[in-house]
């Protein structure tokens, strides 16, 4: 295709983009950024998509701190801003890597002097790398002030903090948790079934877990 003449099959933008994200997923994260590196030497206008597939690739590779410190901030130098696809992904690495105190700063101060709104994803994302960590009260700090702004709590928010209870042995405030999950109108569903059978089990309480069965039919 490079090869061709450019009013034949010559590569374009969306030609790289594709083989920057498809080399991203595959871990072949070298060939992403010679995939980018093309777009740049063309003089094509470089958007968000582009970066936030490298993005996604360097997290995906344990390379949190490269995306954040390196990648992140040159994106206006290369013509485009980061949005919340960005920093989601950001987010996502950092609380994979368990790092989840640069994930609290990256959500309630580097977002927001940026003038970026968290969406339910993001409050999502770092409720969930805070469960996984047993750190569930701060969880629902998080979950509060997610309220607070407007956003609202769905499914995989409270699934998250019922997990984190499960985890924790803290059958009360399973049960509290539950009930907000349907006081903000929405129903269990197979995950929080799944993560409530399997703390029943554990717990060798057979006969609840059997009523959650069958209540799921």
């Amino acid at each position: 295709m490079a090869r061709a003449c450019s009013n034949k099959v010559a590569p374009d933008l969306y030609t790289y983009n594709i083989l920057s994200n498809y080399f991203c997923s595959m871990g072949c994260l070298e060939l992403g950024f010679a995939a980018f590196g093309l777009v740049l030497k063309t003089g094509w206008r470089v958007d968000a998509i582009v970066i936030n597939q490298l993005l996604k690739g360097l997290s995906n590779r344990k390379c949190v701190s490269e995306a954040m410190d390196i990648l992140l901030p040159r994106m206006p130098e290369l013509g485009c801003t980061p949005d919340e696809v960005s920093y989601n992904i950001i987010l996502k690495g950092l609380c994979d890597e368990k790092r989840v105190e640069e994930a609290l700063q990256l959500l309630f101060h580097k977002m927001d002097d940026r003038g970026i709104s968290p969406t339910v994803v993001t409050y999502n994302t770092v409720i969930d790398g805070l469960c996984k960590v047993q750190a569930v009260d701060r969880a629902e700090g998080v979950l509060q002030q997610m309220i607070h702004k407007g956003v609202k709590p769905n499914n995989r928010t409270y699934n998250s903090l019922i997990h984190g209870y499960c985890s924790s042995g803290q059958g009360k405030e399973v049960v509290r948790m539950l009930k907000e999950l349907s006081a903000h109108g929405h129903q269990p569903d197979v995950v929080t079934c799944n993560l409530l059978l399997d703390y029943h089990c554990k717990n060798g309480r057979c006969t609840e877990s059997r009523k959650i069965f069958d209540s799921m039919i």
